[in-house]
C-alpha cells in the first residue's frame, strides 16, 4: 500500500507540477540539495523538530507533516508509526496542498501556490472505522461494476481516508447464494 500511495503522489505532483518527481532512498537526500518529499522513521524525523514540536504517540493511522528548508531548499518531511499511517501521511499531504479526494471524484489543483503551513502538522483520524456501506440491488450499484470499477472504488476510498468496505446484501444477491 505504501509503495502504491507513493506512485500516486508522483503521479498527482507530477500532474500538478509537470514534473514526475523522482524517487529516492532517504540516504540519498540527505547527502544531496535538493529539495524533496520524505517519509521518514521517528529517530530521524525527530532529528528536524525543534524541542516545542513534540509528536506523541500517532497510533496506527495517525501521521505528522513538517515542511523544513535543507541546503536552502524546501523538503517536506512525513512521519507515521505504521503502513497504513504512511499511506495516510501521502494523501493528508495531497490534500494539504490543495487535492481533494471524494467518492466519484477528486479535485486536483493546477498548480501549488497553496503552499504548507510552516509549523508541525499532527493528523490522527477521529473515527478508528471510515468507510461506506454499498448496496447490491440499485442499477448504479455494485452490480453493475466490472473489476476496475472495483478497483477504482476502494482506490479512491484509501484516499479519501476510509478504512472500512462493507458489501450489503439480501440472501438473493451475489455473496448470498451460498449456504456457507
Amino acid at each position: 500500500p505504501v509503495s502504491y500511495a507513493c506512485t500516486d503522489l508522483q503521479r498527482y505532483i507530477g500532474q500538478i507540477t509537470g514534473k514526475v518527481p523522482a524517487s529516492e532512498s532517504l540516504s540519498k537526500w540527505e547527502r544531496s540539495h535538493k529539495p524533496a518529499i520524505v517519509i521518514m522513521d521517528k529517530k530521524t524525523f525527530s532529528q528536524y523538530l525543534s524541542p516545542e514540536e513534540p509528536v506523541g504517540e500517532l497510533g496506527e493511522e495517525g501521521f505528522a507533516i513538517k515542511k523544513i528548508v535543507k541546503n536552502g531548499k524546501e523538503s517536506i518531511l512525513l512521519y507515521a508509526e505504521t503502513p497504513l499511517g504512511k499511506v495516510n501521511a501521502i494523501y493528508g499531504l495531497l490534500k494539504e496542498l490543495g487535492c481533494e479526494f471524494r467518492l466519484g471524484s477528486e479535485y486536483v489543483p493546477s498548480s501549488l501556490s497553496a503552499g504548507l503551513s510552516d509549523s508541525l502538522l499532527i493528523r490522527k483520524p477521529a473515527f478508528s472505522t471510515r468507510g461506506v456501506l454499498p448496496w447490491y440491488n440499485f442499477f448504479n450499484s455494485p452490480t453493475s461494476w466490472d473489476p476496475v470499477d472495483h478497483r477504482a472504488f476502494i482506490d479512491q476510498l484509501i484516499r479519501s481516508g476510509a478504512n472500512t468496505l462493507t458489501f450489503h446484501t439480501y440472501d438473493t444477491e451475489p455473496f448470498g447464494g451460498y449456504e456457507e
